[in-house]
């Protein structure tokens, strides 16, 4: 009994503990709902994964399915689609592209009228209201005219008023008045006098003078417009084919072509055809000059129609103007062509000069060196040249004797013309010709520049050449001489300075500081050391202390003069001891 009254009352002491329920998902309560196989002995191992399988499949269809609703609730559009469209004739289909064009022009329209809008400013769109006496005021005083004309009108009212005002106020001031004839009252003219001569020009009206008879003055002058003429015959016959085997030499259409593309009537544009107007010109060119029957034009009419092109024609004639005119652009062409260079032959270095002699002048040549050869024999040409110039200036001499003589013999004669005796003489660098312009050339040839350093240079050599061929033969033997010099001594004298101090710098400096710092120590002793009414006497002592200082000073003063004595030089004594016969 007691054993089971305890174990009652440890049953009623002990809480009751509430087990834990676990909690599943639907889908896995489902699962676990479903009736469970009775289990068997064998268990098929793959049934059970292909059956797991099928479950999650059949699981992830079904949240897309959810998952798909969810979306479409969102979406409330929900278009109408025609799964099979209605096929389109061509004429339908024309229509539609017809519209499309015409619904794109009215929008581009649309588009354009707003810019414009947006671009120029608004209107004033306000527009007053005005009341009942205002509108009353207005009307009464506005006439119904436009202002325009009624502006005219009032304008020529105060038209008509000014004139009545100035005939009364000449009226008043001119009281001459003329009796007129019955011709000068016809002869009367009214209206402004401009109009008035207007009028007479238009019925009088002349032919406008011709061009071609007009004078034109001529800015060339003749010899220059003829070497330029010649010229350019020269440039023409160098340009036109030699046709000598046939009796009138003739040119085709390419022929001719060409050879205004070699006197730069034509550019070298399209390929050397020239532009278009060009090849108008061309062609209407050859069709004038040219013969129809064989299509081909004279050279001479050829050549006279570029001389007149070029207005160079000699027999000026109103054809020749009227071609010069017409064909104008190939003038023009030509002056604006750019002008090639011919290149300068350049004479190499050296004497290569080779002059042509003619067969008189080689016997000269020949006969003057037999002569030489039979004075002389087969001497140098330097002492040669010496010879026959002696002999020249002894011939020249004898001549002047003979004119001399001449004249004394002969008193009566008065006339003294000035005569340059004697040979010029021209030195080693003589030369055939002696032309300015000559020499100009040839340096212009070997040497370039500017033409301003040309001429500076070219007038320092003429000027150096005038010095040389003025030289005197005692000149030429004494640059000889000194050519041979090679030593050049420095002949500028030395300066020499004759006021040379013979004592010694600094001696009165030093003098007159001692004497200085002597009497300053003589005031210093003269402050301390002053004489006393009583007690002992030490002025004697001072005084020989002072003596002693002179004799020294005195003594230091001898000696320096010793000094200056002794090292001093007089004047004979440094020129004739030749520290100045070294050149600076």
């Amino acid at each position: 009994m007691e054993s089971s009254a305890t174990e009652s009352i440890n049953q009623g002491l002990t809480p009751t503990i509430p087990s834990k329920v676990k909690k599943y998902s639907k889908e896995v309560e489902a699962i676990l709902a479903e009736p469970k196989e009775k289990k068997t002995a064998k268990l098929d191992i793959e049934k059970r994964f292909y059956d797991y399988q099928s479950r999650v499949d059949k699981k992830i269809v079904s949240l897309q399915e959810e998952k798909k609703s969810k979306e479409l609730e969102g979406c409330t559009f929900a278009p109408k689609i025609n799964k099979k469209s209605e096929k389109r004739d061509f004429h339908q289909f024309m229509r539609h592209v017809e519209n499309f064009d015409k619904v794109k022009k009215e929008k581009i329209e649309r588009i354009k009228k707003e810019k414009l809008d947006s671009e120029t400013p608004k209107k004033s769109s306000f527009k007053p209201t005005l009341s009942e006496k205002t509108i009353k005021l207005t009307t009464g005083h506005k006439s119904p005219d436009p202002i325009h004309e009624r502006l005219y009108k009032e304008s020529a009212v105060l038209k008509k008023k000014h004139e009545e005002l100035s005939k009364q106020i000449l009226d008043g001031s001119c009281s001459f008045k003329p009796k007129l004839n019955e011709q000068s009252e016809n002869l009367k003219r009214e209206g402004r006098a401009s109009l008035r001569l207007y009028e007479i020009s238009k019925s009088q009206a002349k032919s406008p003078e011709p061009f071609f008879d007009k004078p034109i003055e001529k800015l060339i002058n003749p010899e220059s417009e003829s070497m330029i003429l010649d010229k350019f015959i020269k440039e023409i016959d160098e340009v036109f084919p030699q046709k000598t085997n046939e009796e009138t030499p003739m040119l085709n259409f390419l022929e001719f072509i060409e050879i205004l593309k070699k006197l730069n009537f034509i550019t070298s544009a399209n390929e050397g055809k020239g532009t278009d107007q060009e090849q108008k010109l061309c062609e209407k060119a050859f069709k004038i000059l040219s013969i129809p029957e064989n299509q081909s034009l004279p050279i001479q009419k050829a050549k006279n129609f570029i001389l007149s092109v070029m207005n160079l024609d000699k027999n000026l004639s109103q054809q020749s103007k009227k071609q010069h005119l017409e064909y104008l652009d190939f003038y023009k062409t030509r002056q604006n062509a750019p002008k090639i260079k011919k290149p300068r032959s350049s004479t190499p270095p050296g004497f290569s000069f080779r002059p042509i002699l003619d067969e008189n002048s080689e016997k000269i040549a020949a006969s003057v060196k037999q002569k030489r050869t039979v004075n002389l024999g087969n001497d140098k040409i330097e002492n040669i040249l010496t010879f026959e110039y002696k002999k020249t200036v002894e011939k020249l001499e004898a001549v002047r004797k003979d004119h001399e003589q001449k004249k004394l013999e002969c008193p009566d004669c008065t006339f003294k013309p000035k005569i340059n005796r004697g040979p010029k003489d021209f030195g080693d660098d003589f030369k055939d010709n002696f032309s300015l312009i000559s020499d100009y050339m040839k340096m212009c040839g070997e040497k370039t520049g500017s033409r301003n350093e040309m001429l500076y240079l070219f007038s320092k050599l003429e000027s150096e050449k005038k010095e040389r061929f003025a030289r005197t033969i005692e000149d030429m033997e004494f640059e000889k001489n000194m050519g041979e010099c090679s030593f050049t001594p420095s002949l500028d004298k030395p300066k020499i300075n004759l006021n040379v101090s013979t004592g010694v710098k600094g001696v009165a400096e030093v003098v007159e500081r001692m004497r200085k710092a002597r009497n300053e120590e003589e005031k210093t002793q003269g402050e301390t050391f002053s004489p006393m009414k009583f007690g002992i006497d030490f002025k004697p002592r001072i005084a020989n202390e002072i003596e002693k200082k002179d004799k020294k000073l005195v003594k230091e003063k001898e000696d320096l003069e010793e000094d200056t004595k002794s090292f001093s030089l007089s004047k004979s004594d440094i020129l004739s001891s030749g520290i100045f016969d070294k050149h600076e």
